[in-house]
């Protein structure tokens, strides 16, 4: 995976640092809006805080491709970092779905077959979000249904790649929404399927990311 980026155009050290170095762009209309974004505070009650650095990371990993682009194409004295933070998270989605593929592992281990679903879709649908997210340059088709259907099509087997997905996500919605079957035993044998679809979706999708340097 890439190592960390650092945004030179920001100081994450205090807040002053911010407003000193955000200071020039306060000239250009949609880099400000960033720095009235990040300015504001984001904690929560109940709710993690996040660091400015991840609060910017957080705000391009959400962009769509018009957003970025229009970042990228800025002539400012600091430009925005837009390529690295691209792979950034591209790199940082993918270690995301890592997680979500070893939560439903260990799941399935203690036999919560019903809730091991919601985790091994989730690690499906990160990868894939990562990699169309590069490809694309931009998070337009994040939406569930859609993200099916913008899979890259020069991937190898993409067209199995939309079912399986497609399918995870149905197999997710009945898990996490319906009463019935009661417990978690009726729902072995899917979870089990569904553990080991999800293993290979995610490996294809972090090495079609390493083969094509989004990460």
């Amino acid at each position: 995976m890439a190592a960390r980026v650092t945004v030179t155009a920001l100081t994450f050290q205090s807040l002053d640092g911010v407003h000193h170095s955000l200071a020039s762009w306060q000239s250009t209309p949609h880099l400000w809006e960033v720095t009235r974004l990040l300015v504001v505070s984001r904690r929560v009650r109940g709710m993690p805080t996040v660091s400015l650095a991840d609060q910017v990371r957080l705000h391009v990993s959400t962009l769509h491709k018009q957003a970025l682009a229009t970042y990228q194409a800025s002539s400012t004295r600091h430009p925005f970092p837009v390529a690295g933070l691209i792979q950034q998270v591209v790199s940082d989605r993918l270690s995301l779905a890592g997680e979500h593929l070893r939560s439903g592992d260990e799941l399935l281990l203690r036999q919560h077959f019903r809730f091991a679903i919601g985790r091994h879709y989730y690690a499906m649908y990160h990868a894939a979000r990562a990699v169309v997210f590069a490809v694309e340059k931009g998070d337009d088709y994040e939406r569930h249904n859609l993200l099916p259907r913008h899979l890259p099509p020069q991937m190898i087997d993409v067209g199995s790649r939309e079912v399986e997905l497609t399918n995870a996500r149905l197999l997710r919605n009945q898990a996490d929404y319906d009463c019935y079957p009661v417990g978690h035993t009726a729902w072995e044998t899917d979870a089990r399927s569904l553990s080991s679809t999800a293993a290979t979706f995610v490996n294809a999708f972090e090495s079609f990311a390493l083969l094509n340097g989004y990460v």
